[in-house]
Order: structure tokens, then sequence, then C-alpha cells
């Protein structure tokens, strides 16, 4: 037997209807002693003693810690802001990816990192803040892995573009150019050795540009498509805007240059297809979060 608002309870259901709506309005609970009541907005759950953690799904967490925290952050201060943040497995310090507006009418927020390396354990973080303070957050760890060559970077509209060139990718050797200067001197018998702060890479790649309604409809060219894809294209690498170069190995800020096309004419490929040469130089360090966003290559969150 327990007892409740109704009185003692002789081992009958708690509840006697069970309410499915996907949306907790408001709790009250009164002389007891509580340790934890966390509430998630899903009826795939089972019925367990074990305490989770905070996921997607939470509504209300409330663990009794001195506080009024559970659903919001601190003496039930309403959210302002929804953070995405990110760090690489093992390190200490996170990066703040983006802050956006929080919204309570609106239940998703997703986001698309075209900004991350290949082959990282990448722990991601969802927090909600209030005036700038964070609160308990729900986070997941992600292996990359991709193995096409992408561009990453702002077109002439500043529209963030994401080019993947998966087909007929080849790359030439990579120069590490160094600041380095081999003197001879007349006071000794080895020469002396000059060097600067210089240390940034260049090279160059060949790729055949395949549109997206090519790739869609099975390797069936669509001309159209492909010249307005193509046009695109050429206007995306000539803008003078830095591109994130990346693939399975290579990951750099830099720009394109000497960019040479060929259009694909043999009897293995069908007509519309180019063939695309580009030489690249890097121009400043694409792992530093800051650095990508100071240079336009920032995050854009899609809300429904």
């Amino acid at each position: 037997m327990f007892l409740n608002m109704e009185g003692f309870n002789d081992g009958s259901p708690f509840l006697w209807n069970c309410y499915t709506v996907p949306k907790v309005d408001a709790i009250r609970v009164s002389n007891g002693i509580y340790d934890e009541i966390k509430i998630d907005e899903t009826l795939d759950i089972e019925n367990s003693i074990e305490k989770d953690v905070w996921t997607l799904d939470t509504a209300f967490d409330a663990k009794f810690q001195n506080n009024l925290e559970a659903g919001n952050i601190g003496s039930g201060l309403p959210i302002q802001y929804i953070r995405f943040k990110r760090r690489k497995v093992g390190e200490l310090n996170w990066e703040v990816m983006v802050d956006v507006p929080f919204d309570k009418n609106i239940e998703n927020y997703d986001i698309i990192d075209y900004l991350i390396e290949n082959a990282v354990d990448i722990e991601y973080c969802l927090v909600p803040l209030v005036q700038f303070i964070e609160g308990q957050g729900v986070s997941s760890i992600v292996t990359t892995d991709y193995k096409s060559l992408f561009l990453t970077g702002r077109d002439e509209s500043n529209i963030l573009q994401n080019y993947p060139l998966r087909f007929d990718e080849k790359a030439s050797d990579i120069t590490i150019n160094m600041d380095k200067t081999i003197q001879k001197t007349l006071s000794s018998k080895y020469p002396a050795i000059l060097c600067g702060e210089s240390q940034y890479l260049s090279g160059s790649i060949a790729v055949k540009l395949v549109s997206p309604t090519t790739e869609d409809n099975q390797g069936r060219i669509d001309m159209k498509a492909e010249k307005a894809y193509r046009e695109s294209f050429e206007t995306f690498i000539s803008s003078g805007h830095p591109i994130l170069i990346r693939n399975h190995s290579m990951y750099i800020l830099g720009t394109i240059q000497e960019p040479k096309k060929n259009p694909a004419f043999d009897e293995e490929v069908a007509f519309g297809i180019y063939d695309y040469t580009m030489a690249f130089t890097e121009v400043n360090n694409a792992k530093d979060l800051e650095v990508l966003k100071s240079n336009g290559l920032v995050y854009t969150v899609t809300t429904n």
C-alpha cells in the first residue's frame, strides 16, 4: 500500500488513465522525499529503476541538488540559446560551433558539420544557455569516415557550398613549402642555414565533375543540369574566398588557382561531363575553428 493525493492505495493502478500526449506542461509533487524525477517525451521506454542520463527525448530531469535545475537552467530561468559545441575525444577544451536563439515552439535543431577532418573521434554536445551560462547538455561521439574530395566555402552570394568531387580524383605530389636558405660562408667548412616562419602546402588536383542530377539518375546525363552545375562550380572556385579542401587524408584551408577544364570525349564517357585540373595553396590553419569562422566558414542550423 502507498499514499497518494487520493488517499491510501491498496495495490490498484497508480493512474487509471495513460496519457500519450507527447508534451508535458506541468508536474506537481509534494509530501515526499525524492531523489530524482525524470520525464522523457517518448513511449519507447522500459520500466526500470536505473537512472538514465539526459537524452534528446528528455523534457525534465530534476536531481534536487540544492537547486531548481531540471528542464531549464537554474531557478526556473527560461532558456535563451541552444549551443552546439565539439571537441576531439581526449581533449579538454570545447570548440563552440554556433549559438542559436531558443524557441520553445521548435522541436528540432539540426546541424551538418562540413568543417571536420576525416578519421577523428569527435564528441558533439548540445547545451542550453542562460546569460551565456551553460546548463546540462547531451553529447554523442562520432568517428568521421569519408573518402571523397570536398571543396567547402562561400560562393559569390555568400552562401555556404559543399561540392563533393567523387569521380576520377587524382592529386599531385604535395609540396611542403618552407623558408629555408642554405648559404655558403667563407668562415666555415659547412654552409649556414637561414630559416623563416613560412610553412604551407601546395599542389594540384584533378577530378571529373558530375552533377547530383546525373548521380541521382544512375549516370544518365542531363546536359542542362551538367551545364548549370559546371557554371556554378566555376563561379565558386573563382570567387576568391578561402576554401576548405578535404578528403580522406588531406585537410587544408586554401585557395584555388589555375583551373583548367577539358570535356571528357572518348568511347567510355558520355557527352556533357568535364575533367578539371586545378592548383591549390594553403593560406591558413584549417584545424582552428576560429580561423574558419573568420574566413566565413560558419555553421548554419535548420529548425522544424
